[in-house]
């Protein structure tokens, strides 16, 4: 099952200390039920049950080549982690539940996004 999200801003990087908790959270709140309403949607017409154990892999498009830290792009994806997991894709986003592949990056000036394919393993 794939989930397509918006790239987060840099403000959910973990290097950014700055910006405030309202403005964080508006964003989390954001990325969250947009990806939980979109996993329930697909849960629903995918008939996908929730996964035991499932893994993760994350394809993220840029709009251009211009140098982005990758890692910090996939630690602001945690709240659209969150969303699949409260939307029951799987039981959970820990070590035991989940497991991550290597992400994957791309470019789409047209569509810039992030993609979470869920694979169940159980």
């Amino acid at each position: 099952m794939i989930i397509t999200t918006a790239i987060p801003t840099s403000a959910l990087s973990g290097n950014i200390q700055k910006g405030g908790y309202h403005k964080k959270h508006a964003e989390k709140v954001a990325l969250r039920d947009s990806a939980w309403l979109q996993a329930v949607a697909k849960m629903h017409a995918e008939g996908w049950q929730t996964a035991q154990r499932a893994r993760l892999h994350i394809h993220i498009y840029y709009k251009d080549k211009r140098r982005r830290d990758t890692l910090n792009t996939i630690n602001g994806l945690k709240s659209s982690i969150d969303g699949c997991v409260k939307a029951g894709i799987l039981v959970d986003d820990d070590w035991q539940h989940m497991e991550i592949g290597a992400p994957k990056v791309s470019i789409d000036r047209e569509n810039p996004r992030c993609e979470l394919k869920f694979e169940s393993l159980i």
